[in-house]
């Protein structure tokens, strides 16, 4: 059986307009996407009139019953309407009813009704226009709804008053809409499918009431609805919503169909109520009809409040608790409130193929025909956790699954089973339910496969039990099984891969929405410190040095957070040094022996350092820990073999030989052996010999880390020496119009000088999300591209990287170096990445003559020969300019900091070139506000300067685009740099 839902919004009706245009349209779509449909809904998300008077509803009256009419339908066509706060008629405002708004919570409205009344006096003529169409609202004014049966099960429509507080200029987070006031009778009116509709996003509701009203609604409706429908901010979108409680539901916001622009559009939805899936089409104008916009979106949806098994409420806690620390007080906060789905690559045994980017959901359903799964990963990587969130959400689901442990597989597996489903259902009878339950009902879970001690034939016996009682069979292991030696070769392999940009913000931010020590309600501050956050996270986990995986970043998270009442200590050493100490407790190692165990492998890291050793062999081991046990007191070798595995710092590969379990563990006790040492002759040779294999990974993060090590920081001179060392020959970059490298992207400047920016304000959150998963996408490529280390790049490594090295010490060491050797070593940076632009620049015009003439003896004509050169000049030209952009970048990361303002300006004054100013200036806008008297100073001195306007003016769009700017603000910003402000054809008064 199918419902059918045409859902309008912000039409914005005046005296004037006509739709008869698009009525014809309009209906034609209904007609055709509703065709098989037993019951269709209009649903109006708010702004039906332009200034909410009578008039503009009469307009409104006759629109909606032409269009109820022209409707085919086997049953009547319901009409049901929200305000918005156009539908607010503000000419009958007072100022009792402003006081009101100014003091509106819980506490401020009473046991009776008065002052929703009161409020709701401006919105008179929006409901005589709703009477028209036997449409009732509660007493309250909050909420609407009607029900209707469909064969078996109830679709209740639920509207919400969202506008009932809308004043002439709102304000994101100020809205308030009581929910506690309604919630019962709402309760009493749910249905087994429940949509709900209202005109603002939730984002405009405030944070700020006692209880968290913007929280309090989401948490309502993502629980009891399976629908929603918004309106107000013109943009359409769909987005799935998983409240990992039982709930699936779809949130449609629409598109504006006012006739009095250029953009007008709206949305079909066609919801199966017998398969609990909804098909979502959009549409928008092209000049003479509608035109389907992409493709259908077919989404599920879903309420599974009673099962035929369910969990016991012990077994369900300990499925879904934290098992790391990860906020003083946990308040409650499960796993499933903070989990992240990884994505995981799907390797074809039999051809060897991947196909990356596999979502682990899609393994529980019917995309994944396979019936035994294995997923697989390295150590840490969330194999465990993945595993009972799949348990968890095919529960959610209605599915029943029963979870066991890899060493449990022995027999008899009958009585296995019984025992474990005993343990995790709380019916009496639920083994003999679960053996009676359709097959596809039911899912097997195995955790670390790899400690089953069964050979190939038993194995093949279990699953040919398992799969006479499940319909899947998920499988977890790390990394180092071998699926055939169990003979399992009919199973769907998958690799959990590590977490990227996108996935990391994504748990950062769950990290603050749930903390509550430092929650700030501000969207602005929520951004910076998930940006801050982020940035740093990035850095702490480098290049691989440590897996980005969920436990590692939480952990992270949580030391930086510590961190911050220690300035003295380097984000990066003081995480390392917080992951190593976690890592020696949870192997139960006492406080009492923990340095013990730290000394121990200081000298064994140095002794693979000294040995230039990835692994060692247990013979090696053995030769380390007799010569070790003659200079200090330790516990026996399998005593601490044990313990190491146990904590995992160390690993025993599959050959069998000892390595560190992770690059971060390596290169942090080797910095701790060495700057131990600095003082003395042997240790600072092993420091300048670091210096000069500076352009190795190994050695660039070991001299990072010293400095965490020891207050000692003579070597800072050979870090100073290697900055400024790098192409010392070559003059810096100065940007200045007589500068050879402002000539190279000169002619790129005058084509991109009008910068556009939309008129429209961006959803910071969203531009940042598709970044990161722009920069996940060219990360997936750049991995796939061998990098070789050879003359021409070894220059630019030992650059980066001493950049790098000496912007660490200035942050590790902020607190306790003067202003002026601060600024010193920050205008060498400087320095050192001008001059390796410019020393970029000279290997470009060198490559780029080479393939000129290289062209020229292959091309015989003239014409094609220049038509080719002009070609080839562009690409060069896009390279050089993306050569400094990339250099400016890696600045703001390496040396930015919030509170050096200051520095910054001085050190751009003191070099007196636009590109040192442009850095300052980029490094304070990425850290702090723009100052609008400082951009007005800088875009007076680069007057005439295009090329450096150019990449000005790209800074100041990317803070525009990454923040929460007003539009006074935006305008401000934009008449400075003389930027295009470029009307939205979806643009208008909300």
């Amino acid at each position: 059986m199918n419902l059918g839902i045409l859902h309008l919004t912000d039409i914005h009706f005046k005296n004037g307009d006509n739709f008869d245009d698009k009525i014809d349209s309009l209906i034609k779509i209904c007609n055709l996407n509703f065709c098989n449909c037993e019951n269709i809904f209009i649903i109006v998300t708010g702004d039906i009139a332009y200034t909410g008077n009578f008039e503009e509803y009469e307009l409104a009256f006759d629109f909606f019953e032409n269009i109820k009419q022209a409707i085919n339908s086997k049953n009547s066509v319901e009409i049901m309407f929200v305000p918005g706060n156009h539908d607010c008629d503000f000419k009958k405002d007072s100022s009792a009813r402003r006081m009101c708004l100014n003091h509106i919570s819980y506490e401020n409205l009473g046991d009776d009704n008065s002052i929703i009344d009161t409020c709701v006096e401006i919105q008179k003529d929006f409901f005589d226009f709703i009477d028209l169409f036997d449409l009732k609202y509660d007493d309250s004014k909050l909420f609407c709804c009607k029900k209707v049966n469909m064969g078996e099960k109830k679709i209740s429509f639920i509207g919400l008053n969202s506008a009932w507080m809308s004043s002439i200029h709102e304000i994101p987070g100020n809205l308030f809409f009581p929910l506690d006031v309604i919630k019962k009778r709402c309760d009493s009116l749910l249905g087994d499918i429940n949509i709900f509709f209202y005109h603002h996003p939730l984002a405009w509701l405030t944070p700020n009431s006692s209880t968290n009203n913007r929280t309090e609604c989401q948490n309502y409706l993502n629980m009891v609805a399976q629908i929603q429908l918004v309106g107000h901010e013109h943009e359409s979108s769909l987005q799935g919503i998983d409240n990992f409680e039982g709930n699936l539901s779809a949130v449609q916001y629409g598109a504006v169909f006012s006739s009095a622009q250029k953009a007008s559009g709206f949305s079909t939805l066609l919801l199966n109520i017998d398969s609990n899936s909804l098909k979502t089409r959009k549409y928008n104008w092209n000049g003479s009809i509608y035109c389907q916009e992409s493709h259908e979106i077919d989404i599920k949806i879903c309420n599974y409040e009673s099962r035929i098994l369910n969990f016991k409420e012990a077994f369900e806690e300990e499925l879904l608790a934290l098992n790391i620390p990860i906020f003083n007080e946990t308040n409650g906060t499960r796993l499933s409130d903070i989990f992240v789905y990884p994505d995981l690559e799907k390797h074809d045994i039999t051809a060897a193929n991947i196909i990356k980017d596999f979502s682990p959901l899609d393994i529980i359903n019917s995309k994944c025909p396979d019936r035994i799964i294995l997923l697989q990963g390295e150590s840490q990587v969330g194999k465990t956790s993945l595993l009972k969130m799949l348990l968890w959400r095919s529960y959610c689901e209605g599915k029943t699954g029963v979870l066991l442990k890899g060493h449990e597989l022995k027999r008899p597996m009958e009585k296995l089973i019984k025992d474990k489903v005993s343990y995790q259902y709380k019916e009496e009878d639920a083994y003999d339910t679960l053996v009676s339950m359709d097959l596809k009902d039911k899912i097997l879970f195995i955790d670390d496969f790899q400690n089953s001690n069964l050979n190939a034939k038993s194995m093949n016996e279990l699953f040919s039990y398992f799969k006479g009682i499940f319909d899947k069979i998920i499988l977890c292991s790390n990394d180092s099984i071998r699926y055939n030696t169990y003979g399992l070769n009919d199973l769907s392999w998958f690799v959990i891969k590590p977490f990227g940009y996108y996935k990391t913000d994504e748990l950062i931010k769950k990290y603050y929405l749930l903390s509550t020590r430092d929650a700030s309600n501000d969207k602005q501050d929520f951004l910076d410190q998930v940006r801050s956050t982020f940035d740093r996270v990035r850095q702490v986990l480098g290049n691989k040095i440590i897996p980005s995986c969920p436990i590692f970043i939480i952990s992270i998270v949580g030391s930086l957070e510590h961190m911050a009442f220690d300035l003295s200590n380097t984000s990066f050493g003081y995480c390392y040094q917080s992951l190593i100490y976690m890592a020696l407790r949870n192997a139960r190692i006492s406080n009492d022996d923990i340095d013990m165990y730290m000394n121990f492998l200081r000298h064994l890291s140095f002794y693979f350092y000294n040995e230039n050793a990835v692994a060692i062999s247990e013979e090696e081991l053995n030769m380390f820990y007799m010569k070790y046990c003659a200079d200090f007191k330790i516990s026996a070798l399998e005593n601490i073999k044990h313990n190491l595995l146990n904590s995992r710092l160390v690993l025993l590969d599959s050959d069998n030989k000892f390595r560190f379990g992770y690059k971060y563990v390596y290169y942090f006790l080797v910095a701790k052996y060495i700057a131990d040492r600095l003082n003395c002759k042997d240790g600072k040779t092993l420091v300048q010999n670091l210096f000069l294999k500076l352009h190795l990974e190994d050695c660039a993060n070991i001299l990072v880390l010293i400095s965490h090590h020891s207050d000692d920081i003579s070597f800072l001179e050979e870090a100073q020496l290697a900055s400024l060392g790098a192409f010392e020959t070559q003059q810096p970059v100065t940007l200045k119009k007589e500068n050879d490298y402002y000539r190279k992207i000169q002619e790129l400047a005058g084509e991109v000088s009008a910068t556009i920016i939309a008129e429209e304000k961006t959803d910071p959150i969203k531009e940042r999300e598709n970044a990161l998963c722009k920069a996940d996408k060219i990360e997936e490529k750049m991995s796939n591209i061998p990098q070789e280390v050879n003359d021409v790049t070894i220059p630019f490594l030992r650059a980066f990287r001493s950049i790098d090295i000496v912007g660490q010490i200035v942050k590790n060491r902020k607190g306790s170096l003067t202003k002026s050797r601060i600024k010193e070593m920050i205008a060498d940076i400087y320095a050192a990445a001008f001059r390796t632009i410019a020393h970029f620049g000279n290997v470009l015009d060198d490559t780029k003559e080479v393939l000129v003439e290289s062209m020229k003896e292959k091309i015989g004509s003239k014409d094609d020969s220049e038509k080719i050169k002009k070609k080839i000049n562009i690409t060069f030209q896009m390279l050089a300019l993306q050569a400094c952009l990339n250099v400016f970048s890696k600045l703001i990361y390496s040396i930015g900091l919030k509170d050096f303002q200051e520095i910054y300006n001085e050190v751009a004054v003191e070099m007196d070139s636009p590109a040192a100013k442009i850095v300052s200036f980029s490094i304070n806008s990425y850290y702090n506000k723009i100052s609008i008297d400082s951009l007005k100073k800088l875009a007076n001195e680069l007057k005439g300067n295009e090329v450096a306007l150019m990449i000005l003016r790209a800074r100041v769009k990317s803070y525009i685009y990454y923040n929460y700017i007003e539009y006074r603000e935006r305008q401000q910003l934009a008449e400075i740099l003389e930027m295009k402000i470029q009307p939205s054809i979806s643009s208008g008064k909300k």
